[in-house]
C-alpha cells in the first residue's frame, strides 16, 4: 500500500481510515464491488465486539440456531439478528426490548455494533463509493440467495489464514492440520449426543481461543471453491490434485483450477483501481463486469456440489 516515494497509495489512503484490520478493510472494498457493503459492514464492525447472543457459556439453543437457516454459518446468524433486530425496532424501544428479551440477545451489543457499522459505512461513503453499493439488503438465508454466497466467499478472504476442515463432533483440523474444537459458541457445535456431518467439511473462522483446548469462534461454512478462489496463498497442482498451503487436497481439474486462481488476481486489481476512482463502480467496464459474473457462479454451493437442504431441520421459534 505505499508508492516508491513512501507516500501510501489510495487503497493505504482508504484501508488507514478504517478502523479495522486492512484485510477486513479490504474485504469491505470487495463488498461495495459486488453491492453487498452493507452485510460486509456489519460482519467487520461485528469483530469488535462479543457475539450478540446471550447463552449464559452453554451451547446455543435452537432460537439461536434458527438465525443460520441452512448455511451453517455464525455469520449468517449474526446478518439475520441484525435483520430481525432492525425490523423490531421499527415498532418503537418496547418492542425492540420485547424482541431481544424473546430472542436472548444483548442489546446494547447490538446497538453498538450498528453504530460501529454506520461508521464504517460513513468512512466508505466519504471516500466517494457510491451510496447504492452499501445499501442494506435482506438476505434469504434458507434457500439460495447469490448475493449471500458472495458475502460468504469474500468472509473467506477477510478471515484468511483462518480455515478449518471438520473431522467429527467437535473436533476440526486447523491450517497445517492442528488439532481444534468448535467452540460453545458456534451455531455449528453439535450437541454433546450428536455427530453432526455438514454439507461440507471445510469452514473458515474468526478468531481462535485457548482455554483447556484450541477452539475455533465465529464458523461459516464454505466450498472448496470458495478456498481456491479466496482463502489460500499457495496453490499448487500436479494435473489431477490440487494442494492449498500444503494442506488442503482438491480433486479438480488442473485447468480449472487455474481458471479460478487468476480471478483473485483479476479481482484484486480492481480493487486497486475502484480505490483511485471509487465513482466507476456505478458504470464497470465489460471486462470487470464479466470477471464478476464468474465470480458469482463459482460462489455458489451447488456449483461445488454441496447439497445445502442436506440436514436441514428447523427447530423451536426462529426467524421465519
Amino acid at each position: 500500500t505505499l508508492f516508491r516515494s513512501d507516500e501510501l497509495t489510495p487503497l493505504g489512503r482508504i484501508l488507514a481510515k478504517l478502523p479495522i484490520e486492512p484485510r477486513l478493510g479490504k474485504m469491505m472494498i470487495m463488498g461495495c464491488i459486488f453491492y453487498v457493503g452493507d452485510a460486509v459492514c456489519t460482519i467487520s464492525a461485528a469483530t469488535c465486539f462479543p457475539e450478540p447472543f446471550i447463552s449464559e457459556g452453554r451451547r446455543l439453543g435452537y432460537v439461536h440456531r434458527n438465525f443460520a437457516g441452512n448455511r451453517f454459518s455464525d455469520h449468517v446468524a449474526l446478518l439475520s439478528v441484525f435483520q430481525a433486530w432492525d425490523d423490531a425496532r421499527m415498532g418503537g424501544e418496547d418492542a425492540e426490548t420485547r424482541f431481544c428479551e424473546h430472542k436472548k440477545l444483548n442489546m446494547s451489543t447490538l446497538r453498538m455494533t450498528w453504530e460501529a457499522k454506520v461508521q464504517l459505512k460513513d468512512i466508505l461513503v466519504n471516500a466517494g463509493f457510491p451510496e447504492e453499493c452499501l445499501m442494506t439488503q435482506v438476505f434469504n438465508n434458507t434457500g439460495p440467495d447469490n448475493k449471500l454466497d458472495l458475502v460468504i466467499s469474500l468472509l473467506a478472504f477477510g478471515v484468511y489464514p483462518n480455515v478449518c476442515y471438520h473431522k467429527e463432533k467437535r473436533k476440526i483440523l486447523t491450517t497445517e492440520g492442528r488439532n481444534a474444537l468448535i467452540h460453545k459458541s458456534s451455531v455449528n457445535c453439535p450437541f454433546s449426543s450428536q455427530d453432526m456431518k455438514y454439507p461440507s467439511p471445510f469452514f473458515v473462522f474468526g478468531e481462535k481461543i485457548r482455554t483447556r483446548a484450541i477452539s475455533a469462534k465465529s464458523m461459516t461454512m464454505v466450498s472448496p471453491l470458495q478456498l481456491l478462489l479466496f482463502a489460500s496463498k499457495k496453490v499448487l497442482s500436479d494435473g489431477e490434485m490440487v494442494v492449498l498451503d500444503d494442506w488442503i487436497k482438491l480433486l479438480i481439474k488442473h485447468e480449472a483450477a487455474a481458471c479460478i486462481t487468476a480471478l483473485r488476481a483479476a479481482l484484486e486489481a480492481l480493487v486497486v483501481e475502484v480505490t483511485k476512482e471509487p465513482e466507476i463502480l456505478n458504470q464497470l467496464d465489460a471486462g470487470n463486469e464479466q470477471m464478476l459474473n464468474m465470480i458469482r457462479p463459482i460462489s455458489k454451493p451447488s456449483t461445488a456440489g454441496i447439497n445445502l437442504s442436506m440436514g436441514n431441520a428447523r427447530f423451536g421459534d426462529g426467524p421465519r
